[in-house]
């Protein structure tokens, strides 16, 4: 776009300096320069305007702090009069702009000929989860993005203010904002504006729109108290003389049918090209298939018809006669072919290893509850890289009460794990519950390959983790102690770390996981009906295509870590991160940015509890600290990594999105 006009944002703000942050991380990252932001500060706390202008970077702030709070419209006007640009734009503290909003919009505006243009604005939701502790985001799927109509505006504030871009003239010949209203002054300014300027609709989604609880929401609040009634009312008096028979007549009957119809329409387009995108996924896959079966069918053909296959085939008919399966004979004859093959494969170690597997098989089947976890063949699988290939890995597990969880956690291990080659490595944070230390100082003893230390405070998952990492000579595994592992874990995730160059970490999928949740990422699931923990593992272990797609960062609840990306990267960041939350991604993000790959495992499946390290925390305060440690964090998280939303949105559209679909689809959803 070949313009270099300036562009002013106007943001008014009161007593909310972490939403604000996240507005001007939204206006640092437009694509489009030169901009300004006018920041205006409605007579509320102090902000820190070093950070801000560390955000920016070199976008210029021109701050004006009121002494006491005088009003949205008079803080719009102040804004207005100190902004410079000849484009005025404006963004409320909590809401953001997409990158490209004001390219799209000035384009808009300079190629139509127009004064006013307005793109499209999503809808997002902050919701307080009690079970959580912590504030989300709910997408409504539900999108302000309608064409003009001076009838419709009349009645109906259908234009989210902050998707505006004015030219300056405009704001300025009609006098700014009517400082009589408390609320709905963007409203009234914009019905001021129609009567002298054209409008023009981009169908575009550039800006975020957030709303709020009642007890947040400054228009939810008016709602409630029936200002927002007495403020409709007034606005309707001031432009009751425009409001004629003609106006009621096309809002209520020709702009709604048309909206109508345009949202019938976007919906069925909407649909018809998700369909499509899934057929052609599974075109494509089914060509692929059909042409590796039609190699497989030349290939048997070739055998079938050879010398060596029709001899073989006489030879394992005579072996039926003399050696049958079922009987004593061929059982010992078949162990004896199985056991001569291991030890010309893999060596005399792996031999050992497989009777010491099957050994354990039979005295933990016993142990655990009679559960039936697995096929007769599948501990055997355990040694799959009982090869040279295979490493060592000390699997690391911070623990903090949830004795119960725990338990559960050690009994899946113990099971599933061959604990005569790797090692587990254990850290008592200063569990409050004494049954917690009793049961670990009873676990050190069983194995010589299980290390158990007690600190003597409290000091939070980071600093405990980087205990362990320090402990380590060998690749790691940190593993939450809620966490229920599954068959085959270690080596299969190990098979992925060693995939290809540069891994740094490797994460399994899980029912809560964040980015690498199934079926639904970003959210916590259920085992789908019809399964349990290890059922569900076997198919997605069958059903897997082993992509083991690059992900921007995986979660800490089990996380692989090569040692090589440690002595590289480094520990986690404890004196950022300090208790918790974020860390890991931090890692992740940092062996990115030095050449590393970070991995979802996609055959491998873990459940995740979650919360088990807050379960005794339950006093409001309490809750309260860990929200506010938990913001905090990814705060800081973003200042470190800018590119942080981006890459998370990137691998849920990209990267991850083959892998969800293609195990919903063989989910049946």
């Amino acid at each position: 776009m070949v313009t270099s006009s300036l562009v002013s944002i106007i943001i008014r703000t009161k007593d909310r300096p972490k939403l604000l942050r996240r507005a001007i991380q939204s206006i640092a990252t437009q694509i489009y320069r030169p901009l300004e932001v006018v920041l205006v500060n409605d007579g509320g706390c102090d902000i820190y305007l070093e950070e801000l202008k560390e955000l920016l970077g070199e976008i210029p702030l021109n701050y004006i702090k009121l002494d006491k709070n005088v009003g949205r419209a008079k803080a719009g006007n102040i804004g207005i009069e100190n902004s410079k640009g000849e484009y005025i734009g404006f963004l409320d503290d909590d809401d953001e702009y997409l990158p490209d909003h004001i390219e799209k919009l000035l384009y808009a505006i300079t190629n139509n000929k127009t004064d006013i243009v307005y793109s499209g604005c999503k809808m997002i939701k902050s919701v307080f989860s009690y079970e959580k502790a912590i504030y989300h985001d709910i997408s409504l799927e539900m999108t302000f993005n309608y064409d003009f109509s001076y009838s419709r505006l009349l009645l109906e504030n259908y234009i989210p203010f902050i998707s505006l871009l004015f030219k300056r003239d405009v704001l300025t010949s009609i006098g700014g904002f009517d400082e009589d209203f408390d609320l709905y002054e963007d409203w009234d300014l914009l019905i001021r504006a129609a009567e002298k300027y054209n409008f023009y609709h981009i169908g575009d989604i550039t800006c975020i729109y957030r709303i709020w609880d009642e007890n947040q929401q400054l228009t939810l609040k008016s709602r409630k108290s029936g200002a927002d009634r007495d403020a409709y009312f007034k606005l309707l008096t001031k432009h009751f003389d425009k409001i004629t028979p003609q106006v009621l007549y096309e809002y209520f009957t020709l702009s709604w049918l048309r909206e109508w119809k345009k949202s019938l329409f976007e919906k069925e387009i909407l649909r018809v090209k998700e369909k499509e995108k899934m057929i052609n996924f599974y075109k494509n896959k089914n060509k692929e298939l059909m042409y590796e079966l039609q190699k497989v069918n030349t290939t048997l053909s070739e055998i079938y018809s050879s010398v060596g296959w029709k001899i073989l085939s006489k030879y394992r008919r005579l072996k039926e006669r003399l050696l049958p399966p079922s009987s004593l004979r061929g059982m010992i004859y078949a162990s004896l072919l199985k056991s001569i093959k291991v030890l010309i494969d893999e060596g005399l170690g792996a031999l050992f290893g497989r009777i010491s597997i099957r050994i354990k098989r039979k005295f933990y089947s016993i142990r655990y509850k009679a559960r039936s976890y697995t096929t007769n063949n599948d501990l055997v699988r355990l040694s799959t890289l009982q090869s040279t290939n295979r490493k060592p890995v000390d699997i690391i597990i911070p623990v903090y009460n949830g004795l119960s969880d725990l338990k559960r956690c050690i009994e899946s291990i113990f099971y599933h794990t061959d604990l005569d080659f790797h090692s587990l490595i254990i850290f008592d944070d200063k569990s409050e519950d004494s049954n917690v230390r009793d049961y670990l100082q009873k676990l050190s003893s069983k194995n010589g390959n299980i290390r158990v230390y007690f600190n003597d405070t409290n000091i939070g998952f980071v600093k405990t983790v980087n205990k362990g990492l320090k402990l380590s000579n060998s690749d790691v595994i940190i593993l939450n102690s809620d966490t229920i592992v599954t068959r085959g874990w270690v080596e299969k995730l190990q098979r992925a770390a060693y995939s290809r160059p540069r891994v740094a970490t490797v994460t399994p999928l899980s029912n809560h996981a964040y980015l690498c949740s199934i079926p639904k990422p970003l959210e916590y699931n259920f085992i789908p009906k019809g399964y349990d923990i290890d059922s569900f593992s076997e198919f997605i272990e069958n059903i897997s295509l082993k992509h083991y797609p690059e992900i921007p960062f995986g979660s800490g609840f089990c996380m692989y870590i090569r040692r090589e990306a440690i002595k590289e990267i480094g520990l986690f960041n404890e004196e950022v991160f300090q208790k918790g939350y974020g860390e890991e991604t931090d890692f992740c993000l940092r062996a990115y940015k030095a050449g590393f790959r970070n991995l979802l495992d996609d055959t491998t499946y873990i459940y995740h509890k979650g919360g088990v390290s807050f379960e005794e925390n339950k006093s409001r305060v309490e809750i309260e600290n860990k929200n506010k440690m938990i913001a905090e964090n990814l705060i800081k998280l973003k200042m470190l990594h800018p590119e942080y939303e981006e890459l998370k949105r990137k691998a849920l559209s990209e990267d991850l999105r083959t892998v969800v679909d293609y195990i919903n689809f063989r989910l049946g959803h």
